[in-house]
């Protein structure tokens, strides 16, 4: 019964009826049913036929959360990362992601990953691996990405470029603007395979079209210094703009030397 009345309710949000949407589900809310609480926090995140509610979103999520939803248990790690709708703590954040992880969410397992790598939880590369295993044996993108890159350093597994390049490049099929940069990097480098500057342009293109900030501005120090393309100077400062209006310290150094009357060298990344 609650689950067709639920599915009621997604049927209705699919159609833009928010109002039903909302009506149905704040019923089965009402009798604890985790997913139609987890759905209206999601609604109060958005906006959708509500007004958007930081306070409002936290308060199903935390409900949803408590009941063991992992869906909601991730969204509660994203709000105390984000200090939205409740205070920022790393810590509470960790707990959550912890939570939701533990039960085989893909995102939690790709973030306590991240944490165990950054330090906003306990340093712990051994950790972080089986983390990111779990993750990308879901098809996590993310997570073959940050194998990937633990291959090549070796930390926390013995140090295998091999299966770095096969993690790194499932990443990048998967959609991860960020592999691409590191694979163009590797390549631009010669750093763990033969340097190709061919094959570093077109990661490099691949990842600041993805929007990659890093890759962008990788793509314009190609165009600058001529690497595999003519140079052009209106190209890279175009691509180094792209990285600088995203905050990347690199860009905003190019763009000022492109413009400077005595120019320092740029920086790749």
């Amino acid at each position: 019964m609650g689950d067709r009345r639920f599915d009621e309710g997604l049927a209705a949000a699919e159609s833009g009826d928010f109002a039903k949407a909302h009506r149905v589900w704040l019923e089965l809310a009402s009798e604890n049913s985790a997913d139609a609480q987890f759905a209206l926090g999601q609604m109060y995140v958005r906006g959708d036929g509500v007004e958007h509610d930081a306070a409002e979103a936290v308060r199903w999520l935390a409900l949803a959360a408590d009941q063991g939803h992992c869906e909601a248990q991730y969204s509660m790690g994203a709000a105390h990362t984000l200090g939205f709708g409740v205070e920022r703590s790393t810590g509470k954040a960790f707990q959550w992601y912890l939570k939701s992880a533990r039960q085989g969410f893909a995102d939690a397992q790709y973030e306590v990953g991240c944490m165990c790598i950054d330090g906003r939880a306990v340093r712990d590369y051994e950790a972080a691996v089986r983390w990111f295993r779990e993750a990308a044996d879901l098809g996590h993108g993310g997570a073959m990405m940050q194998l990937g890159i633990l291959y090549d350093e070796g930390q926390g597994v013995p140090m295998d470029h091999a299966e770095a390049e096969r993690l790194l490049h499932a990443a990048a099929r998967d959609g991860w603007p960020t592999a691409h940069f590191v694979l163009g990097r590797r390549h631009a480098e010669g750093k763990f395979v033969r340097r190709d500057d061919e094959a570093a342009l077109q990661c490099f293109r691949a990842a600041a079209e993805l929007g990659d900030a890093h890759g962008q501005n990788a793509l314009g120090y190609m165009y600058d210094y001529g690497r595999a393309v003519p140079t052009d100077e209106q190209a890279a400062l175009e691509w180094y703009s792209r990285a600088a209006e995203q905050g990347l310290k690199s860009g905003t150094f190019n763009v000022r030397q492109m413009k400077a009357e005595h120019r320092l060298p740029r920086v790749m990344y």
